[in-house]
């Protein structure tokens, strides 16, 4: 009997233990959208110790203490601010990315964030073993980061698509705003010495960062009418 509810109790721990995230030191990038909105508040999530801070636009930032619970495969995050509000976020994806609201003077934002290394080291991977990972069919998820003259953090979503049968890029930005500065961005990347370098069909040449064997990259953009641009890839 005991061996039975020994083995029940392992089962039990592996089948929780499964669904459950760890968010002890994590972090997380992504937006919060407000509806109506040409563009999305670049936000970062930070956990530490139970305790957890919500930077949005680099203007707004809540923090509290976090408690998390599993249920059916589900995991909800709920932040009680300091000043005693709440912001609820759940996955379904073993703490991949995250869902959730806030609210703020009055407003309400759609959070959706993906967890990333809670701090970026430059890849060291020797070129060709980066480059596969870098055109890696998994793809990337990309954000036009936005730095405001007053630097606020703006996003955009955008389609971005690596080819890695012919080392070709094209990207599309969500935002009509962005599309109006970038157009159908297309052309040829290169991976070298931990960086990514991207020639667009009209011959500018761009060059970015991988971090941690590929799961995250920045490329600076350059820049328009006093927007500095960055482009953020996530895996």
């Amino acid at each position: 009997m005991k061996k039975v509810f020994a083995a029940a109790v392992l089962a039990f721990m592996a089948v929780f233990s499964a669904f459950s995230a760890d968010f002890n030191d994590a972090r997380y990038d992504g937006i919060a959208k407000l509806g109506g909105q040409p563009i999305d508040f670049w936000t970062v999530i930070s956990f530490d110790n139970g305790k957890a801070v919500v930077n949005m636009a680099n203007t707004t930032k809540f923090r509290g203490a976090y408690e998390q619970t599993t249920a059916d495969g589900k995991t909800t995050v709920t932040i009680t601010t300091t000043s005693g509000s709440k912001i609820v976020l759940t996955s379904s994806d073993d703490g991949a990315s995250l869902v959730g609201k806030l609210s703020s003077f009055g407003k309400d934002y759609d959070v959706w964030v993906l967890k990333v290394p809670a701090t970026q080291t430059a890849s060291t991977l020797p070129d060709s073993e980066l480059d596969a990972v870098v055109g890696s069919s998994d793809g990337y998820t990309a954000f036009v980061r936005v730095t405001m003259p007053n630097g606020a953090l703006m996003s955009a979503t955008s389609e971005f698509v690596l080819n890695a049968a012919d080392h070709s890029f094209s990207m599309t930005c969500d935002s009509q705003s962005m599309q109006k500065i970038f157009g159908k961005m297309q052309g040829k990347y290169a991976v070298r010495d931990g960086k990514i370098i991207m020639t667009d069909s009209s011959g500018k040449v761009v060059e970015g960062t991988v971090y941690d064997n590929g799961m995250y990259v920045t490329v600076p953009m350059g820049k328009s009418s006093g927007l500095t641009l960055d482009l953020i890839l996530i895996r």
